[in-house]
């Protein structure tokens, strides 16, 4: 493979998840860390999930209330989305039914505002919370991170879309 080719078909990424981050935190640092990291004269693509840590419990409410989700996803699709290639993944399952119920609505929502705005959208919830060996990693493990194969499991879904661009 000749070297021009190799670099045709490379790809710089940057994974800039910080654990416990909500949607709010993310569309706080948007404004700074996507033009920094992608220049608009380049062909740069966003992937954006969010969620689990909005619906989580603190102080007796969630962290985030669902139509605050909703207002910041908006805000961050339309942040990115005049100059790059936006795809969203949804939240998963975590190992606490009660917050399933909150994650379920929210993603429900996101998809649906995601559909509104021709944004594609990976959904995850749906496929993971029947899945007993992503449950029982999670269970193992943290509560809402999986091991190895559990990750596995979330790449299998996300590699199944045909109409994403990745």
């Amino acid at each position: 493979m000749s070297a021009n080719r190799e670099l045709e078909n490379s790809i710089t990424y940057y994974n800039l998840g910080i654990r416990r981050n909500t949607s709010l935190d993310i569309l706080n640092r948007i404004e700074f860390e996507i033009p920094s990291r992608l220049p608009t004269t380049i062909d740069s693509r966003v992937v954006v999930s969010f969620g689990v840590n909005d619906t989580a419990m603190e102080n007796g409410t969630t962290r985030i209330s669902e139509s605050d989700s909703i207002e910041n996803f908006i805000k961050i699709v339309n942040f990115i989305q005049p100059n790059y290639e936006l795809i969203i993944i949804g939240p998963p399952a975590v190992n606490n039914e009660e917050h399933n119920i909150r994650i379920h609505s929210l993603n429900a929502e996101i998809k649906s505002k995601a559909k509104d705005l021709n944004v594609p959208y990976i959904e995850l919830f749906s496929e993971l919370i029947d899945d007993k060996n992503y449950k029982k990693e999670i269970f193992e493990n943290d509560g809402a991170h999986p091991r190895k194969n559990g990750y596995e499991n979330l790449s299998k879904i996300i590699e199944k879309p045909e109409d994403w661009w990745f």
